[in-house]
């Protein structure tokens, strides 16, 4: 089994530049007016989500830096101010953090971000996994595939 690379391409339209953008899975989300592409990116050991100029005029802006771990699976609020993702949390297996000893436990978490100022605002707070957040209509929280019933 050979593992393969997924790119997606944008063709130029109406002046825009094409460009390619690089992605190992598919882990992206189109903006609601279709102007930016929100997508997890490997960003030196860790993945972080970043906001992509589909014209190709500014460089993808980081908007998530998550130190403990993971940030995938971005999903835009409707009026397009806001990104809902998943966090997975590593942690260290005794607790010495000068060892290089990681294990991840599965503790995924949501998250929403607002993309004027950066604020984080955690939507999850569970042991277990909460992941791929989907924005329902307007003025309604996103849903949340969970492992945890209550």
């Amino acid at each position: 089994w050979q593992r393969r690379r997924l790119s997606l391409y944008l063709e130029q339209f109406q002046g825009a530049r094409p460009g390619g953008v690089r992605a190992p899975e598919p882990r992206h989300a189109w903006s609601p007016d279709g102007r930016s592409l929100a997508r997890s990116r490997k960003d030196r050991d860790r993945y972080v989500i970043s906001v992509w100029d589909i014209h190709g005029y500014n460089e993808p802006r980081n908007v998530t830096d998550n130190p403990r771990g993971d940030d995938a699976a971005p999903s835009w609020s409707p009026d397009g101010r806001r990104i809902a993702y998943m966090s997975t949390y590593r942690v260290e297996a005794d607790g010495d953090s000068d060892d290089g000893l990681e294990i991840d436990l599965g503790r995924t978490d949501i998250h929403v971000v607002n993309l004027e100022d950066l604020t984080v605002e955690p939507l999850t707070n569970s042991r277990d996994f909460d992941g791929f957040p989907a924005w329902a209509p307007p003025f309604v929280p996103p849903l949340v595939q969970s492992r945890n019933v209550r």
